[in-house]
């Protein structure tokens, strides 16, 4: 595909591209793409993410990233997210408690059961 798409580009000039683009088999966006310049401070990132968690791990994502933007850093928490979990960060912090939640939850349970209960029982009599 790359050997094709550079033939498209580079050979043939008296060809027009769509015609060139069209003995290829290519589509002629291919031709014209340009791939984005990937960001060469990945690495200056991840060691900045790695020094603020290590003095602080309790901080998520979203505090990290307001950190770097602090040190100078131009980068967005998505960003900052993704690299996280690419090196296996997790903010430290309790978690929450669900055996309180799952109780009120079996009692609203029972609750609708009896309910429904009543409301069959007084059709059945009504009818």
């Amino acid at each position: 595909m790359k050997r094709r798409a550079e033939l498209a580009r580079g050979a043939y000039r008296n060809l027009s591209v769509r015609r060139r683009c069209f003995l290829l088999g290519l589509n002629r966006s291919t031709v014209y793409y340009q791939e984005a310049n990937r960001n060469i401070n990945t690495v200056d990132h991840m060691n900045e993410i790695q020094e603020i968690y290590a003095r602080y791990p309790f901080k998520g994502y979203k505090r990290i990233t307001d950190d770097l933007n602090d040190h100078g850093y131009l980068i967005n928490h998505k960003r900052v997210y993704r690299l996280m979990k690419l090196m296996g960060l997790q903010a430290v912090y309790p978690k929450k408690n669900y055996r309180y939640e799952v109780m009120s939850g079996i009692e609203n349970k029972f609750r609708q059961v009896n309910i429904n209960k009543m409301t069959n029982q007084s059709l059945q009599f009504a009818a």
